[in-house]
């Protein structure tokens, strides 16, 4: 025998221990090697492994629901997570009703002049405004004002309250005004009802009603609705209501005619 016939014997033995040749290839193939065993996935756990002490974990559970969402999820027609109407107005106002939606509530602005402050020039703002310290210029607000300090010039604001202050110059308030007894006003207000107990020098004009307290003194005339004034308060001027502005003497009769005065005695 040649060399070449003792190799191609040796080959052919060796491939038939190997299991690759002849009848034994198929059930060699239906064996599983060790490799084999460690490339197997784990087969989910039976009910029949759960009663010999074998229980599903929490981890297992929650794989094996996000397993079945992902496979039961609709992928031609996915979810549209940018939809928002579930946020409607009724919703919204519910929260806002609750302690926690005052968080999300817009407080209103506010502008301070704090008592160290000094401004020389006008101030205009769309926000409330508190003066505590000194203003040389107009205030134009168009909400309302809080006067603790002092201001030189004109006054236009939504409401005001005056506390301890001092002002020169004309208050035009589209609401009310209110003016405590330590504040004193050199100038005419304008408003729709007006509280004083303070000190005005300047005629008042008032849409709706006056109340006079009594520390109030005001020197100049009013021209009012309606007045109440308290016992105590101190004017020095003409007072006149709308009432007299429309009628007039039209409320007075010409003359006093007495009733018997042609009677034959």
């Amino acid at each position: 025998m040649g060399l070449k016939e003792n190799f191609n014997q040796a080959l052919k033995e060796l491939i038939s221990k190997g299991g690759l040749v002849g009848s034994e290839l198929e059930e060699k193939s239906k064996t599983k090697s060790n490799l084999d065993s460690y490339l197997d996935m784990p087969s989910a756990p039976t009910a029949e492994a759960a009663t010999h002490g074998r229980s599903v974990s929490a981890f297992d559970q929650a794989s094996s629901d996000i397993a079945m969402s992902v496979a039961d999820t609709d992928w031609t027609n996915p979810p549209n997570f940018e939809d928002r109407t579930a946020y409607t107005a009724d919703s919204y106002t519910s929260a806002q009703s609750g302690d926690y939606g005052k968080l999300f509530r817009q407080a209103d602005e506010m502008t301070v002049i704090s008592k160290s402050t000094m401004i020389v020039g006008d101030i205009r703002t769309l926000a409330n405004i508190t003066i505590d310290g000194n203003v040389r210029g107009k205030v134009d607000v168009l909400k309302d004002a809080n006067i603790r300090g002092m201001l030189i010039g004109d006054l236009v604001c939504s409401n005001t309250e005056m506390k301890g202050s001092s002002i020169q110059g004309n208050v035009f308030a589209k609401g009310s005004t209110y003016i405590d007894n330590d504040s004193i006003l050199l100038g005419d207000l304008t408003a729709q009802f007006a509280s004083i107990d303070g000190k005005v020098k300047g005629n008042i004009e008032i849409g709706s009603k006056i109340e006079l307290h009594p520390n109030a003194i005001v020197a100049g005339n009013i021209n009012t609705n309606t007045i109440s004034i308290a016992d105590g308060a101190n004017i020095k001027g003409f007072i006149n209501t709308t009432f007299l502005k429309e009628h007039g003497d039209s409320a007075f009769p010409k003359q006093v005619v007495m009733v018997n005065e042609n009677v034959d005695a």
